[in-house]
């Protein structure tokens, strides 16, 4: 058996998501052995390429907007916005590469609120909240001129049951690199 770090449930050893919070549980790089993240989508230990599935390791739990990575060429905002590819994730967001069609396609960051663990519609409301917070916060600092450290805010939506936020894409290695 064994227990999941977020929830405490117990689960068969052979279980690779949480019967409890239906979190995919981390696993050995088929290269290296080194403990990778479900999110990951490379060995931090060894670089290889992790396999990488539709699922992107969560479990829509009932009654919640669908948490699957969207694809390539997914179209947000009427069009204006087309996923390009995943970059990474976590517990709270996951961030993809994008085209701003609306300005003549230049590249975007665009950040997606997880619903992911969230079964309380509190706790949903208030995730919600903190997201247009964050989207918020990021306008003052970057309007009316954005300084040159941070990155521009340039859009904050929801579609489709899904809250969005969109700033500039700065290009370069991941503050966990």
């Amino acid at each position: 058996m064994k227990t999941c770090l977020h929830c405490n449930v117990e689960n068969s050893e052979l279980a690779k998501f949480c019967k409890g919070c239906s979190r995919k549980f981390p696993f050995p790089c088929p290269n290296c052995s080194n403990i990778c993240e479900a999110d990951y989508k490379m060995c931090p230990h060894c670089g290889c390429q992790l396999e990488t599935t539709a699922d992107s390791g969560t479990v829509t739990p009932p009654g919640l907007p669908n948490t699957r990575e969207l694809s390539a060429n997914t179209k947000l905002r009427g069009g204006r916005f087309v996923i390009n590819k995943y970059i990474a994730g976590g517990g709270q967001a996951r961030v993809y590469k994008g085209t701003d069609n609306g300005r003549f396609g230049l590249a975007v960051a665009i950040k997606e609120l997880l619903h992911t663990g969230s079964t309380e519609p509190s706790e949903l409301s208030a995730k919600i909240l903190q997201f247009r917070k964050e989207a918020q916060m990021l306008f003052r600092l970057t309007n009316p001129k954005p300084h040159l450290n941070i990155p521009e805010m340039i859009d904050s939506f929801t579609e489709n049951g899904r809250e969005y936020l969109v700033m500039d894409f700065i290009e370069g290695e991941t503050l966990q690199a």
